[in-house]
């Protein structure tokens, strides 16, 4: 029984593994979509490019052109949500910054948020300049030097190396403590809190998981916020302003990858 269900895994596997684009029809899924961009034909290149999307050749460009292609077809909502996957890959692209900012311009519900102070900015700035599994690789890195540093005490018999090996560990750790913090954050905001957009042309926010909680107020497309909690189709959502309440899990689109 043992070895037919291990000889039925392995079968599966492979058969995933063959019906699963090799890198090179990635390649040419991905040219025929930007083909059919070219072309205008935005729906036919959308529907190449979540082709594409279930493969490992997708890299920020793929979610940037969905997004190119979502506006295209006045879709706000479904295009920020491309554009904000594209930005998690690539957080510093200023052509995918200056598109998510275009297309929040022109949306129906804007939120204003306090000004910030330097210091909060220059933080900010810093806390989301990199890519989490950037981040994460960071401190493997980091803490792998801090432990290769204390080897030439052991296998090297100079003091010079001695002294070279503090310092590198010395400098590792103290860069590894500085970063922790912000991977830390980084790691619990993705787990825990996720980012969503309003991807119907409106939705209602409610105080409660049902229809028959109280209406607290309409919210349009491309409007976003975190997600809390989910109950039953409904998501518990929190806006930028603070404002919370409940609307259709349907309605939103998530931008977690």
């Amino acid at each position: 029984m043992k070895i037919k269900f291990l000889l039925f895994l392995l079968l599966n596997i492979l058969n995933l593994a063959w019906s699963s684009p090799t890198h090179d029809q990635a390649n040419q899924i991905l040219q025929k979509a930007n083909m059919e961009y070219n072309k205008g034909n935005f729906t036919g290149a959308l529907s190449l490019y979540k082709q594409v999307v279930e493969t490992p050749l997708v890299h920020s460009t793929v979610y940037f052109n969905m997004g190119n292609c979502h506006f295209r077809l006045n879709q706000p909502g479904l295009a920020l949500v491309a554009y904000k996957k594209a930005q998690y890959i690539n957080p510093t692209s200023d052509d995918i910054n200056a598109n998510i900012e275009f297309v929040k311009s022109r949306l129906i519900d804007k939120y204003t948020l306090p000004e910030a102070n330097s210091l909060t900015r220059i933080l900010s700035h810093i806390h989301n300049f990199y890519p989490l599994p950037f981040g994460l690789i960071t401190l493997c890195c980091l803490f792998s030097l801090s432990i290769f540093g204390l080897l030439p005490k052991f296998f090297l018999g100079h003091r010079f190396f001695h002294v070279s090996g503090y310092i590198l560990s010395g400098l590792s750790l103290f860069l590894f403590l500085s970063f922790l913090p912000s991977v830390l954050i980084r790691v619990y905001t993705a787990s825990k809190i996720q980012e969503a957009i309003i991807i119907t042309t409106s939705t209602s926010l409610y105080s409660g998981p049902g229809k028959n909680y109280q209406l607290l107020t309409e919210l349009h497309e491309g409007t976003s916020f975190s997600v809390l909690e989910e109950s039953s189709g409904w998501s518990k959502v929190k806006l930028p302003n603070g404002q919370g309440g409940w609307v259709p899990s349907h309605h939103l689109g998530k931008v977690a990858l």
